[in-house]
């Protein structure tokens, strides 16, 4: 229960903030004097917007929430049929739901979680800053977590480390921090 509890609130806590980890906050006079002159807190950015860091920090958060929607799914029905009282015919209804849903749906998962991945090095790149490091603790928190995907996806380790490596990789308390983490760093940047 308290791991689909969890798991619900990093799926819910996603949707909302995927808007406002992108946004740009630096137009309109929140600038300082620096050495150089007039430069916004973004090492990356002078003078006016940063149109290309929003875009490709929007760009990642809603690939993210899309690659990672049949997970959500499928935990959830997992859940459901664990948790409420129903019938066996609804029972095995969801399951096959599920089967179906996986089937169609989690080379999804597979191919947008890396491209998720590289538009959000880019958009790292666009807008780094001085002010803290927690984006780029998330962003290395997500490419490890995308690397554990990948090496069980490509099956890349002993059978005896697979086990706890999907663990691991599955674990709603790890994107939950992952996304407590981005979630500060943009809102301490902003």
């Amino acid at each position: 229960m308290r791991r689909f509890v969890v798991l619900l609130f990093a799926a819910f806590l996603m949707v909302p903030v995927a808007g406002s980890l992108a946004d740009d906050h630096h137009k309109g006079g929140k600038h300082f004097q620096g050495s150089q002159g007039d430069v916004s807190r973004h090492s990356g950015s002078r003078g006016g917007g940063d149109h290309g860091n929003e875009t490709t920090g929007q760009l990642a958060i809603w690939l993210l929430v899309a690659a990672n929607l049949t997970v959500v799914a499928s935990v959830s029905i997992k859940a459901a049929k664990r948790l409420v009282p129903m019938r066996e015919e609804t029972k095995k209804w969801l399951t096959k739901i599920n089967q179906t849903q996986k089937k169609y749906l989690m080379r999804f998962h597979y191919l947008l979680n890396p491209v998720v991945l590289a538009i959000a090095f880019l958009h790292w790149s666009l807008s780094r800053c001085r002010a803290t490091s927690l984006p780029e603790w998330g962003l290395v928190c997500l490419a490890i977590l995308a690397g554990l995907g990948l090496v069980l996806k490509l099956s890349l380790v002993p059978r005896s480390f697979t086990r706890t490596l999907y663990r691991f990789h599955t674990h709603p308390a790890v994107l939950s921090s992952i996304l407590l983490i981005l979630l500060t760093g943009h809102l301490i940047v902003d």
